[in-house]
C-alpha cells in the first residue's frame, strides 16, 4: 500500500507572509497609539479654534485660552487655519484615514521577499498616489474656498482658503479665468479624493 504524504504543504498565504516578532508588534502598537493620540489632539485643537486665543497671528484678547488643547492647540489651529482656511478641517478625516491604515497594516503579517517580487507596478505606485491625494485634497479645497467662499474670511485668522489657498486660487484664476480655474480646481479635488482611497 502506498504511503500518503501527510506533511503540510506551504499555502499561497504562508509563502507571502512571515509572522512578526514581538518587538515589531510592540513598536507597531506604540506607533499606532501615538498616532491615535496625536489625531485626537489635532481634531480637538481644530474643532475648538477661537480667534481670541493668543496664537501665531494674534496676541489674543487677554482672556483665558479657549482651545481645548491649550496654548499649543491654539497655536496649531491658528497656523493651520492661516495656511489652509477652513480646508484645514480636512486634516481630521485624513488623519483618521492614516491611523486606520496604520492599524490595518499592523494587523498584517510581514511580506516575504518572494511576495515582494510579485508586487505589480500599480501596487508599488499606490502609496505615492495616496500621498499625492492627501496633499492635493486640502490644497485644492483651500483654493476653491479662496475663489468661491471668500465670505468665510471673517471667521479666520487670515483669508478664506488661507495663504496657500489664496496663492493657488489666484494663480488658477489668472491662468484659466474664473470659470476655468474653478473647473480645474474641482477636477483636481475630485481626483485627489479618489487617490486617497
Amino acid at each position: 500500500m502506498p504511503k500518503i504524504d501527510t506533511r503540510r504543504r506551504p499555502t499561497q498565504t504562508s509563502l507571502r507572509t512571515e509572522p512578526r516578532s514581538r518587538l515589531q508588534r510592540f513598536t507597531a502598537e506604540v506607533r499606532l497609539t501615538a498616532a491615535f493620540i496625536g489625531w485626537i489632539l489635532l481634531s480637538l485643537s481644530l474643532l475648538s479654534f477661537h480667534k481670541s486665543d493668543p496664537s501665531w497671528s494674534s496676541s489674543g484678547t487677554g482672556h483665558a485660552v479657549a482651545n481645548w488643547v491649550g496654548v499649543l492647540g491654539a497655536w496649531f489651529s491658528d497656523v493651520a487655519y492661516f495656511l489652509l482656511g477652513f480646508s484645514a478641517l480636512w486634516l481630521i478625516p485624513l488623519g483618521l484615514y492614516g491611523v486606520l491604515r496604520m492599524w490595518r497594516n499592523s494587523q498584517r503579517a510581514a511580506p516575504t521577499a518572494e511576495a515582494e517580487e510579485t508586487v505589480s507596478r500599480w501596487q508599488k505606485l499606490r502609496p505615492i498616489a495616496a500621498v499625492a491625494g492627501v496633499l492635493l485634497l486640502p490644497l485644492s479645497s483651500a483654493a476653491l474656498e479662496s475663489t468661491r467662499l471668500w465670505s468665510l474670511a471673517a471667521h479666520l485668522p487670515g483669508e478664506a482658503g488661507g495663504l496657500l489657498g489664496h496663492a493657488l486660487g489666484a494663480g488658477a484664476d489668472t491662468l484659466l479665468g474664473d470659470t476655468g480655474g474653478t473647473l480645474v480646481l474641482l477636477a483636481v479635488f475630485l481626483f485627489a479624493l479618489s487617490w486617497v482611497g
